[in-house]
């Protein structure tokens, strides 16, 4: 090793608590390191005061382990002493028919917010008004007159036409994140 093994590595070996490649290493860098070899001295007097004192020693670990052996067989005897729960799916058949519902919404709601006609979509209105949507605009033309809205730069316009001939254009702003509706609705 070309440094020093941590405090932890060094305690770890003093006690033969270190894995056999740690150990190793650690055992080789003591051999040749009088620092590390005091440590590890102050280490194992430690350990030798705190068993003189009665002191439990922290990890014993074939007395932990035989302890956790123990408990699982008896916590195995003991499952062997209770009848099994029978448990049973309570209405599959319920969770079949949410599941077909959520798909049948999710269909509708797609089709509701399909995009309509992109190209210039005229529609009849009431007393001769025609209605527009396509490229940039949305328009209402009426006797020779037409009022319209721009809506230049926008990309991907969705129009919709409805039955009453009003016309509607959505987009969302790709600068600002907004999203912009224009309708254009004939009232007498």
């Amino acid at each position: 090793m070309k440094r020093h093994p941590s405090e932890l590595q060094l305690a770890l070996w003093a006690g033969g608590d270190l894995g056999w490649l740690a150990a190793a290493n650690v055992r080789w860098h003591v051999s040749g390191c009088p620092e590390c070899r005091r440590s590890v001295a102050e280490f194992r007097e430690c350990r030798r005061v705190l068993a003189e004192a009665g002191a439990p020693r922290l990890n014993d670990w074939s007395k932990l382990a035989a302890e956790m052996e123990a408990n699982i067989h008896v916590g195995l005897e003991a499952g062997e002493c209770v009848e099994p729960k029978i448990t049973r799916r309570a209405f599959p058949a319920r969770w079949k028919l949410a599941a077909a519902c959520a798909a049948f919404l999710v269909v509708v709601g797609g089709l509701i917010w399909l995009p309509g006609p992109s190209a210039w979509t005229p529609a009849q209105g009431v007393d001769g008004a025609v209605f527009s949507a396509g490229g940039h605009l949305i328009q209402l033309e009426q006797d020779g007159r037409a009022l319209g809205l721009r809506h230049e730069g926008a990309q991907d316009v969705t129009y919709r036409a409805a039955a009453n001939g009003a016309v509607e254009a959505r987009y969302i702003d790709e600068d600002t994140g907004q999203v912009t509706v224009q309708n254009v609705v004939f009232h007498e």
